[in-house]
């Protein structure tokens, strides 16, 4: 889905070569045994929408204070794992996650992604969409249903009633989100006439932009929906969703099966209690528990694709 900073080719390899250098006593992804001896897990968190996470001060690299759904998580994940174990969050921008050795996202690519590969993160939590291109790279543990919603200003509701509506409209994305990824899509094909007109911009310039009326539409997933309208959006309502269903989870290594079967397990474990610690995170931050949220998204399967 969605960094705060976007940065240059040039910035990116300069950041290559400092991540490399600060993990090169690992240079290799981590297997769970590693981790759990090692006791330390790592998280790269991609803070780029409060919904996800946010970080203080807003723009950093290191020493940052990181809060939100996505650490919160993070947290309780480690702490099944061992009262002792220790969390290391590294934040990072959120193209990186896909960045090869070349610090560039090729979506045709089927290489382990940078930072996992040398085990600068053991697991990247910020609530990825499952998409071939990204499962060609790694694998995505689901934790939740969603589906991508077309958020537009009220006084434009009569403006917006399916996802026809969308062409010749503008818009805004992080680049290689899932949103990016099917606005794209569209252009190619049936709005190939009538292209959707979309601006490349940090996930915080993409809502305030639509706050602003500078664009037409939003695109997020539903759980950023319901957080922006509930907490951030002053006139904004969900207009109708788009796509097909998705899965949205933890990003991993494709070499550590028994760390994905951990997170696999922990995660049912999870959503079979109304009382579980995921349920109260999403009550606090969401006003909805995980659980109630997919059964929402569920009553909408039957909606305009």
């Amino acid at each position: 889905m969605f960094a705060r900073v976007r940065y240059s080719l040039q910035t990116g390899v300069v950041l290559a070569l400092i991540l490399v250098a600060s993990t090169s006593d690992t240079l290799h992804a981590r297997p769970l045994n590693d981790i759990i001896e090692s006791g330390e897990i790592r998280f790269c968190v991609a803070p780029i929408h409060p919904s996800i996470a946010s970080a203080e001060p807003p723009v950093c690299r290191t020493d940052c204070k990181l809060s939100g759904p996505v650490v919160e998580e993070a947290r309780a994940f480690a702490a099944s794992l061992g009262e002792n174990m220790k969390v290391k969050f590294v934040t990072i921008g959120w193209d990186e996650q896909f960045h090869d050795q070349r610090g560039i996202t090729d979506r045709a690519s089927d290489s382990t992604p940078r930072l996992l590969e040398n085990g600068t993160c053991d697991i990247y939590p910020s609530h990825l969409t499952i998409t071939d291109w990204r499962l060609r790279m790694m694998d995505i543990v689901p934790l939740f249903n969603s589906r991508m919603m077309v958020i537009v200003d009220k006084g434009r509701q009569e403006d917006f009633k399916m996802p026809a509506d969308l062409a010749g409209k503008s818009t805004a994305a992080e680049k290689d989100t899932s949103f990016h990824s099917w606005i794209q899509a569209q252009n190619e094909g049936k709005f190939s006439d009538n292209p959707i007109l979309v601006e490349l911009l940090s996930s915080e310039e993409v809502f305030q932009s639509l706050d602003d009326n500078r664009i037409d539409f939003v695109l997020t997933d539903a759980n950023a929906a319901i957080w922006s309208i509930r907490h951030t959006l002053n006139n904004a309502a969900v207009a109708f969703p788009v796509g097909e269903d998705e899965q949205i989870g933890w990003g991993v290594s494709k070499s550590d099966k028994a760390l994905q079967k951990k997170i696999e397990t922990y995660f049912a474990e999870q959503k079979s209690s109304n009382t579980s610690t995921y349920n109260r995170i999403w009550e606090d931050h969401f006003g909805v528990s995980l659980t109630r949220f997919e059964n929402l998204l569920n009553s909408l399967s039957q909606l305009p694709r």
